[in-house]
């Protein structure tokens, strides 16, 4: 055992610990995170896409990630209805990100409990990473 090798129960232990966090990406359209999810990636969050909305209530359900990055713009359903349909199954905090908004949808995204950020295209990589970092802060 004092031979310098890790087991393979040890190396999940790592792997798992060394993740700072599990994020879900609804994106649409397709490839509009590229850059955030790979600096997340880079930074040692463990990301996790899908592009149907659909596929991320699956998601929400099995996995039980920290966060949620939607777009709002969504053609499936609109900003309100995505956070609504959300929190009913998991209290997941959503950073919703949009190309316009009126201002009916503003109030209605900014009173839900679960959106905790509205950002609009095109995106601020920086400044949201920023944001998710915080976040993630013990």
């Amino acid at each position: 055992m004092g031979d310098g090798i890790i087991t393979t129960e040890h190396s999940q232990w790592y792997t798992q610990k060394s993740m700072r966090g599990t994020i879900l990406f609804l994106d649409f359209p397709e490839g509009s995170f590229d850059e955030l999810i790979s600096r997340l990636q880079e930074d040692e969050y463990n990301v996790i896409v899908r592009y149907t909305f659909d596929d991320v209530l699956d998601v929400i359900e099995t996995e039980k990630p920290q966060l949620l990055i939607a777009s709002g713009d969504f053609p499936e359903v609109t900003g309100p209805q995505l956070a609504e349909q959300v929190y009913s199954r998991l209290t997941i905090p959503i950073f919703l990100v949009l190309s316009t908004a009126g201002e009916e949808t503003q109030t209605l995204l900014r009173r839900h409990p679960a959106v905790i950020g509205i950002y609009y295209r095109p995106i601020n990589v920086s400044k949201l990473l920023n944001r998710i970092e915080r976040f993630f802060q013990p």
